[in-house]
């Protein structure tokens, strides 16, 4: 499961997600008695309700909350996303200077057998494990889980099915390794023909391999699609259905052709017109009454068109891994390879049972992402979502039958898992939790909060509820300062807790299209983008605070300040990003007012421009000729829906106007469309833009910056970058078992990066966790929350405030 926030195309935009609670129908819980003596309850808002109870199909902000609570998973991981190893006996980390312990359910071993390029992983489960009806939690139940996510026919948020586990592959198409190896070699052969073609004789494939590749792309997109739909519907319907398409909630989930609707506008690929009518980006109209609205194959038709048939711009725009784990072409390459394989193969081969308490997952070769993927799941009850009578690992059975999840996936089962809580009840609005009796007997821990109540925050007072997070702004900041006496943003009567997002904002420069002499990589290239870069970064400051406030703050490197690769400000060498002169000296001083910065950050970059070869007028100050195969005019794409609704189009507009003074023009267009953007950036045309980029408990550097992660092999390096050195430190790091290690390859990477001037760092986004004091005892709240430890991971430990 993904711990960014999901979804983050719509949340980008909406920064909030929403499902309407009447999708409840058919979960109610068995009443649990009430407690001898009335207890502390706390209310936790959320803007909607999860559309889904099931641990395996839960998603949104909400269910991250109620599956936290309720559930427990093998992976731990501290402040930083580092795996807590020791979760049975338990571990203190320093973060911030402070001490903090950690315990889980599990030991996890790892050991790396370089002479058969495999790593194991060792989950020794923690004895006594219970889930809240009293049933023993083993290791049938954690294989059980395992083997929901890797079945063929399972969709869902959740990447173990995408991972390297030894002879899952083989698991998933039937095929031996050489057959395996055979028939994908002979699905990228077809693929490199690109989208869209059509066969013809001379064709070094034949006419069924292309028909199988054409039915397996076709499949796996709509698939995905699908997945899309379901998602968005599921996440934003509640809050958005009106404004977006003019129909209510209910009417959207309720009808297949309305949320088709409802996800084509969410996803920008639909708008109201004036008229009340539905019109596509292609110019298709829709009345959305009597039956006029889109259809699924509408839909995807128009996402063809749009893509050019090619499903990676698809998923890298719309999808991008946070509705579906599995992309397009790597769930399509199995499809394929299946439809040529008439063989079965019964289990993983690298999933084994130990004992009851001990699983060992193999996987093929090492990656640092790998034990993130792997063990982040909810470990569900095999006899609550299961059939114990289908369970038999020796006979290839898992509890279900292979390929049907539709009992497993129901909603009709009761919630029940091993957390600190466990479900109480479910009605219009809220989910109700109490203290598990199975850990804390009948009434609870004296002492300790009670009960839980999920629920829809009230809008019409604020913050809502006892316990709710915000997207930062100005405006909640001032209205929490309104709350608190002294007009403190944490105060007397609520508790703040900023916390930092998985994602920073950037502005990339595509050094295969800003450039001299067609040579990306020469000093004369680096000069030229690192004058433009010197320009746009002395105006982070100014555009970043009037954008969020005091939510946001500029950073210096290509990395979310969560990740542990983040430098901190103590760290030797850390410096403003892009603040250097061309002689190494300092742009600034400490003393300087804007102005002076902006005059000094000018002058840095006629330096740059005159090293790559431009040529400077001084008596007029600007400059007056590009050198050959250079130019003096560029084009910035700012994603800000038409409207300048974005926090980067300030930096650029101020650095346009700023750099026309020397003559270097700056052309700046604000789509209405990611997928306009994203379509340009695979194409490789773009030559300046603005994006968010999510960043996991390990950075996908590989996927972003390796010189062969163009488009083209899946990847997402839109910055032109080829560098030997940057691949080494890349590869190195991914490919290193030791954490610290690691940490030393991606910080290089990070200066390399730079040095190529190919991405400006804009800002680090906050979220604020709001608490009432009236109920709660502060000293018990979790501080120092992040993205990896948000408030409800920690929960157990709650308090009361005084007698009650």
């Amino acid at each position: 499961m993904s711990r960014n926030n999901a979804f983050a195309r719509i949340a980008a935009a909406f920064l909030c997600a929403a499902v309407a609670a009447s999708a409840f129908s058919g979960c109610e819980a068995e009443e649990t008695p009430a407690p001898e003596k009335e207890r502390v309850r706390i209310s936790a808002g959320f803007d909607s309700l999860p559309d889904s109870l099931n641990p395996f199909t839960a998603v949104g902000e909400c269910a991250d909350a109620l599956m936290s609570l309720t559930q427990v998973r093998p992976l731990l991981v501290d402040r930083v996303g580092e795996v807590v190893k020791n979760g049975i006996s338990g571990e203190t980390i320093q973060f911030r200077g402070e001490d903090y312990y950690y315990s889980g359910i599990c030991d996890i071993a790892l050991f790396m057998d370089e002479s058969a390029d495999s790593a194991n992983y060792t989950v020794t489960l923690k004895d006594g494990l219970v889930f809240s009806d009293g049933h023993k939690l083993d290791a049938d139940d954690l294989i059980f889980s395992m083997y929901v996510l890797m079945d063929p026919s399972y969709s869902g948020t959740h990447s173990l099915k995408s991972t390297s586990v030894s002879g899952l592959k083989n698991y998933l198409t039937g095929a031996s390794d050489e057959e395996y190896d055979l028939y994908s070699a002979r699905f990228d052969i077809v693929a490199s023909a690109g989208p869209g073609h059509v066969y013809s004789e001379e064709d070094p494939w034949s006419p069924d391999e292309q028909a199988a590749f054409d039915e397996a792309v076709a499949e796996e997109w709509k698939n995905d699609l699908r997945t899309v739909i379901s998602h968005t519907v599921a996440a934003f319907s509640a809050t958005y259905a009106e404004s977006l398409i003019g129909k209510d909630a209910d009417t959207v989930r309720g009808s297949e052709d309305y949320s088709i609707s409802f996800a084509m506008a969410a996803l920008g690929f639909a708008s109201l017109s004036d008229d009340g009518a539905l019109e596509t980006v292609l110019g298709s109209r829709y009345t959305l009454e009597d039956g006029d609205a889109p259809s699924f194959e509408d839909f995807y038709n128009e996402l063809f068109s749009i893509y050019g048939g090619d499903p990676g711009a698809y998923w890298d725009d719309v999808n991008g891994g946070e509705s579906d784990s599995d992309d397009v072409m790597s769930a399509a390459r199995n499809t394929y390879i299946s439809a040529f394989i008439r063989g079965s193969v019964g289990s993983v081969s690298g999933v084994e049972k130990i004992d009851d308490r001990t699983v060992r997952i193999t996987t093929d070769g090492y990656n640092g992402k790998d034990i993130y993927e792997i063990l982040d799941f909810w470990i569900a009850p095999l006899h609550i979502y299961g059939d114990e009578s289908l369970y038999d690992p020796e006979k290839g059975c898992f509890g279900f039958r292979r390929g049907d999840l539709s009992g497993v996936l129901s909603d009709s089962k009761k919630l029940t898992g091993a957390g600190d809580f466990a479900l109480e009840s479910v009605e219009s609005g809220k989910i109700s939790l109490i203290r598990n009796p199975a850990l804390y007997g009948s009434g609870g821990d004296e002492g300790l909060v009670y009960g839980i109540d999920l629920t829809v925050r009230d809008k019409n007072s604020f913050p809502g509820a006892d316990i709710v997070t915000f997207s930062g702004s100005a405006a909640t900041a001032e209205r929490l300062r309104t709350l608190n006496e002294r007009g403190e943003l944490s105060g007397r009567n609520y508790t703040v807790l900023p916390s930092d997002t998985g994602s920073y904002g950037y502005i990339g420069i595509n050094a295969a299209t800003v450039n001299v002499g067609g040579e990306p990589g020469s000093e004369a290239s680096v000069s030229l983008r690192k004058a433009l870069a010197t320009v746009f970064s002395v105006y982070r400051q100014e555009s970043v605070s009037a954008y969020f406030g005091e939510s946001a703050r500029v950073i210096n490197y290509s990395v979310s300040e969560t990740s542990y690769v983040s430098p901190d400000t103590s760290d030797s060498g850390y410096a403003e990003a892009f603040s250097k002169r061309r002689d190494g000296s300092d742009i600034f001083t400490p003393y300087m007012n804007a102005r002076s910065r902006e005059e000094a950050a000018l002058d840095a970059a006629v330096e740059y421009l005159s090293a790559a070869g431009y040529e400077y007028d001084a008596d007029i100050g600007k400059i007056v000729a590009a050198p050959e195969g250079a130019s003096m005019e560029f084009e910035a794409i700012v994603p800000g829906g038409g409207t300048g609704d974005h926090p980067c189009l300030g930096i650029l507009k101020s650095a346009a106007e700023s750099l026309k003074k020397i003559g270097i023009i700056i052309s700046v267009t604000d789509h209405n469309s990611n997928s306009a953007l994203f379509g340009s950036l695979r194409k490789g045309t773009v030559q300046i833009w603005c994006a968010a980029r999510a960043v996991s408990e390990e950075p996908d550097m590989d996927r972003t910056y390796l010189s062969s992660a163009v488009p083209k092999n899946g990847g997402r390096n839109y910055y032109g970058l080829s560098d030997e050195i940057l691949d080494y430190n890349i590869r190195s790091a991914v490919s290193e078992s030791d954490r610290q290690v690691r940490y030393v390859y991606y910080r290089e990477a990070l200066e390399i990066i730079m040095d190529w001037a190919v991405e400006v760092p804009v800002y680090q986004r906050q979220d604020f966790t709001v608490i009432s004091n009236q109920k709660l005892d502060t000293d018990s709240i979790p501080d120092s929350l992040t993205v990896y430890h948000p408030w409800y991971v920690s929960a157990g430990g709650l308090a009361e405030r005084g007698e009650n």
